[in-house]
């Protein structure tokens, strides 16, 4: 059977050499795909315009797409994603977590061994969720921030935190998770580094960079993916920073936006491009942008169109435009 992959849009081009070897050589496989996983998301919604937002563990990357092209100059990627939940998550626990045992109450700090990252992530999937607090309101100073903005950081200081939870550990020990760790771990999501950097500024960045007359169709089709959008509320917190930030003085001469739109996913966000991807695999598309065995197997080189080697940019299979301009080449001159 023909084989797709589904890969990261900056995966190096050295380990897909390596796998298509892998699997012409040894697999033999008659063909091989590799699609970008951004782009494979919007075959499960029938849109041809979007903004892709893949929040994984290691970092949160952005791509518009506009008519099935993607604008790789307006490619952002931070490291605000899982990693930095959960270690902002595991400096909450240390701070505020309680460990019971019996009758007996400490510190998690004396926690021998500390809590693993499988740990971690089960605390995050069940006891986590995004508060509705806009941190890029917070984060401005006092005398900058008007009326009503001073009025929604009071609302939101003065709401009660979440009921504390009890997450059961090895040995008959208990964690006693507090609802401020709870609701809090994820602000750092949306809390600016040393270098002002968030994912909401990533997103309103990447939309600076598109061509004016695709910002308001890319801000009303926004299409999330990765694990790390799965957690409850997060969907409504990114569209209130994203509200609260697009007017700060930052980007409000520069984009002109009153609404970001979400598309409602049809399944867990963190399987988006593999069903995309088994939809192109069901198409035509897929035997037309595939590179055969044989192709590959000739000069046992990937196309890499970054490449200055004409060669290596053109591969049979993987290049019809290149075709076209053969063929357009072989026609004769208008005079």
């Amino acid at each position: 059977r023909r084989v797709l992959v589904c890969e990261s849009f900056v995966c190096p081009n050295y380990f897909k050499q390596a796998l298509a070897m892998l699997l012409f050589k040894h697999y033999e496989v008659p063909s091989l795909f590799f699609g970008v996983s951004h782009q494979l998301c919007l075959y499960t919604l029938a849109v041809p315009t979007a903004l892709v937002i893949d929040v994984g563990f290691k970092e949160a990357t952005v791509l518009p797409i506009v008519e099935g092209v993607a604008l790789v100059n307006a490619w952002q990627a931070t490291d605000h994603a899982g990693e930095a939940f959960h270690r902002h998550l595991k400096c909450l626990l240390m701070e505020g977590g309680l460990l019971s045992e019996g009758k007996e109450v400490k510190s998690v700090q004396t926690l021998r061994g500390g809590l693993s990252d499988s740990t971690l992530e089960d605390i995050k999937v069940r006891t986590c969720f995004f508060g509705q607090h806009i941190t890029s309101v917070q984060g401005t100073a006092d005398h900058t921030r008007s009326e009503e903005e001073k009025e929604k950081v009071a609302m939101g200081s003065a709401r009660p935190d979440p009921l504390p939870v009890n997450y059961p550990l090895h040995g008959g020990r208990t964690l006693v998770i507090d609802g401020h760790t709870r609701c809090r771990a994820g602000d750092v999501l949306f809390t600016a580094d040393s270098e002002n950097c968030s994912l909401v500024h990533s997103i309103l960045d990447a939309l600076t960079l598109c061509p004016i007359d695709c910002r308001k169709p890319l801000a009303e089709n926004i299409v999330l993916s990765g694990g790390t959008c799965q957690l409850p509320g997060f969907r409504h917190r990114l569209q209130q920073e994203l509200k609260a930030c697009v007017k700060s003085s930052r980007y409000k001469d520069r984009l002109a936006l009153a609404e970001f739109k979400f598309h409602p996913s049809l399944l867990p966000e963190n399987c988006v491009a593999w069903l995309g991807g088994a939809i192109y695999g069901a198409t035509g598309g897929l035997k037309e942008r595939s590179i055969g065995r044989e192709a590959f197997l000739d000069k046992e080189q990937l196309p890499d169109w970054t490449s200055c080697d004409p060669d290596v940019r053109a591969v049979d299979a993987f290049t019809p435009l290149v075709k076209k301009r053969a063929l357009f080449k072989s026609l004769p001159a208008h005079r």
